[in-house]
């Protein structure tokens, strides 16, 4: 648990399960470190915030799992490997996406894996690209407002918009069969740039898109 102020500053973990479980009010900080897992890379929940700067993360399960705690993340990677995910798993909460980069090896057979799963949060932020994952995001009664979203080369879709609403200045798709699919969703997008795609936009029921 940390209570208060954490911070970790060139912090290197190897060869473990699972790398980082943080549960409680405080603040925790990473910074300028590597760190890797066979398991689940960081576990955060409770009340409280964590940031990760500058830093990698290397997993080959189930990545980050976010649960009613707040996460910031600047200029940090994420690598999955062969990992179908999700990478990223956000629950409640209030992010902030400064420059996030998710990997995964590109398979055609894949068609579950999943980079971001968000439930009930707000994001905004100013970048983030995923590359590999069926699908890039899967966002349920969510709120989105990134500056930059790059989701490239995946078998299902780009986005999945389920009663959210995403804004962003430019987006950009390539591969997936659908590049967004929105179902009692809004979609507002400055310049999209959509390659590769059977049916770039997919609209349902309730759902609109300003292009």
């Amino acid at each position: 648990n940390c209570a208060g102020t954490c911070d970790f500053d060139q912090l290197n973990i190897s060869s473990v399960t699972n790398a980082i479980s943080i549960n409680g009010q405080g603040d925790s900080t990473f910074s300028n470190s590597t760190i890797s897992s066979s398991g689940r890379i960081v576990d955060l929940s409770g009340t409280g915030s964590a940031l990760f700067s500058h830093t990698s993360l290397t997993s080959s399960g189930s990545g980050i799992s976010v649960s009613s705690a707040d996460l910031d993340i600047e200029n940090s990677e994420l690598d999955m490997a062969l990992s179908n995910g999700p990478a990223l798993v956000l629950l409640g909460g209030e992010h902030t996406l400064d420059g996030l980069y998710i990997n995964k090896t590109y398979s055609q057979s894949d068609t579950s894996s999943l980079a971001i799963d968000v439930d009930y949060a707000t994001i905004s932020g100013s970048m983030l690209f995923t590359s590999g994952f069926a699908t890039g995001m899967e966002i349920l009664s969510s709120s989105i407002e990134i500056d930059s979203i790059v989701l490239f080369d995946g078998e299902q879709a780009g986005i999945n918009l389920i009663h959210s609403q995403l804004n962003s200045n430019y987006l950009r798709t390539r591969v997936q069969d659908n590049g967004a699919v929105l179902d009692d969703s809004e979609l507002t997008v400055g310049l999209w740039e959509e390659n590769l795609h059977s049916v770039p936009l997919l609209l349902h029921e309730h759902s609109s898109a300003i292009i």
